[in-house]
């Protein structure tokens, strides 16, 4: 008894006190000037966390922020391009002594996108695919008592990686001064499992939304798998479920199911959609093959097959059921 006792006791024992070491020799807050000097790198805007970084044990050891943002530039009606109520972050512990934050996910909850276009046509995206320009531009002007070399030491030595994305209760908002325009994706959800060059990832989103008086709703999964330099890329086992409705029209389900898809290849699809418009209520599914040229400049289809039930007022025969088929 006191053998298993002892046997018991030890992989506990090492535990606490690696957990104890982790607390005592590692400052969760030394990331803190490294992770807003590579936003400003990056992006050219400020990321600002509120209070202190904190270590998480549960359900897995990690790091957890408060209330975090990403700033907009001046002149935007909202304060933040970017915001999160809580960020958890999982990591590996030992590596951290080797000056390695092996992150091996992200939890966003809470997290909010306000993108803006002005009267002017400025928006505020411009920032982020200007700042790789900027920092390229004024590399050659940095002295060695440049004040950025002040902070290279926020970063030196540290190897940064990062895999699994999972996203809660999300909100995006898209507004545009020049057209009037203005959309809303709400209680949006993402997950996306371990990512890696050539391997198959898997992808699962799901969200709530209204344009104007439109309002409609997504979900779907699909697998993906990137090429070194994200220059070519392949997607399988598809599949996307989608509602919409406004004053005259109701789609009561969409959904689309293709096994693969690549550009250059033939890629076979089946839908299915059922609903009401203009007074004609309708119940449809088919199939086709489409191919997409590598340019995404033309769609070609082949055997597309349809079969339908109509009915409504307005038609001769109420149901109608009509078929169609092309080779």
């Amino acid at each position: 008894m006191k053998k298993l006792l002892l046997i018991l006791a030890i992989p506990v024992l090492v535990i606490v006190l690696g957990v104890a070491a982790l607390v005592m020799f590692v400052n969760p807050n030394q990331f803190k000037p490294m992770l807003a000097e590579q936003v400003k790198n990056q992006t050219g805007l400020d990321l600002e966390i509120s209070g202190d970084i904190s270590w998480q044990f549960f359900p897995s050891v990690g790091l957890e922020l408060g209330q975090t943002s990403l700033k907009n530039p001046q002149g935007f009606q909202n304060p933040n391009l970017f915001s999160v109520s809580q960020v958890g972050v999982s990591v590996a512990v030992m590596p951290l002594l080797d000056k390695t934050l092996e992150i091996g996910s992200i939890t966003l909850d809470g997290a909010q996108v306000h993108l803006e276009t002005l009267k002017d046509g400025r928006s505020n995206l411009d920032s982020l695919t200007a700042a790789p320009q900027t920092e390229a531009a004024a590399e050659p002007t940095t002295t060695s008592d440049a004040p950025a070399d002040s902070t290279a030491s926020a970063t030196d030595g540290w190897q940064i990686s990062l895999s699994g994305v999972t996203v809660s209760n999300a909100l995006l908002e898209m507004s545009n001064a020049q057209t009037g325009t203005f959309t809303k994706l709400y209680d949006v959800g993402l997950n996306v499992s371990e990512f890696a060059i050539d391997q198959w990832t898997t992808a699962n989103f799901e969200m709530k939304g209204q344009n104007n008086d439109q309002q409609f709703t997504a979900k779907g999964t699909a697998d993906f798998k990137l090429a070194q330099g994200f220059a070519e890329y392949a997607l399988k086992n598809i599949e996307f479920d989608a509602t919409y409705q406004d004053a005259a029209n109701q789609i009561q389900q969409a959904q689309l199911k293709l096994a693969s898809f690549e550009l250059d290849k033939p890629n076979a699809i089946d839908f299915s959609m059922k609903g009401n418009a203009a007074e004609l209520a309708f119940d449809a599914k088919g199939g086709t093959t489409f191919t997409v040229d590598k340019a995404i400049s033309m769609v070609t289809l082949s055997g597309l097959s349809l079969d339908s039930t109509l009915e409504g007022a307005a038609l001769p025969q109420s149901p109608m059921k009509v078929t169609m088929r092309r080779i």
